[in-house]
């Protein structure tokens, strides 16, 4: 069963004297869990190739059908091997004292550098 996790980190600001608390919050996915994410992925893949062949357009039936096949057992393993995503960020800049939640990327682990979306300051996320 999938899992929010949150996690205490720092978010400091320019200069290191800057800094605030931030909640880290991520989704710990169990082994049965990344092999259904892994099954869903593969098999949509193979779904699209199936369907892309067809099409009565000779490039894309061939380029299409192809790229998915392919794709599925790749997208498939990737999925399995993601343990946890990555949802979000809050908590306070450190530069202008405001309330920020920041969206990054499902892959993207500890440190992150990224912006405040309020006044663009540079922001640096750290583990506890």
């Amino acid at each position: 069963m999938a899992i929010v996790e949150q996690k205490h980190i720092w978010i400091k600001g320019n200069e290191d004297a800057l800094q605030e608390q931030g909640v880290f919050s991520l989704t710990s996915y169990d082994p049965r869990d990344r092999l259904i994410r892994a099954a869903k992925a593969w098999s949509i893949c193979w779904v699209l190739a199936v369907l892309a062949l067809a099409t009565f357009i000779p490039v894309v039936h061939l380029l299409a059908a192809a790229g998915l096949f392919i794709a599925g057992p790749i997208m498939g393993y990737s999925r399995y091997r993601s343990l946890s995503i990555a949802n979000d960020v809050t908590g306070v800049c450190p530069s202008c004292r405001k309330d920020i939640t920041l969206k990054i990327q499902p892959e993207d682990s500890l440190p992150i550098w990224t912006y405040c979306p309020v006044c663009g300051a540079p922001l640096h996320l750290v583990a506890k």
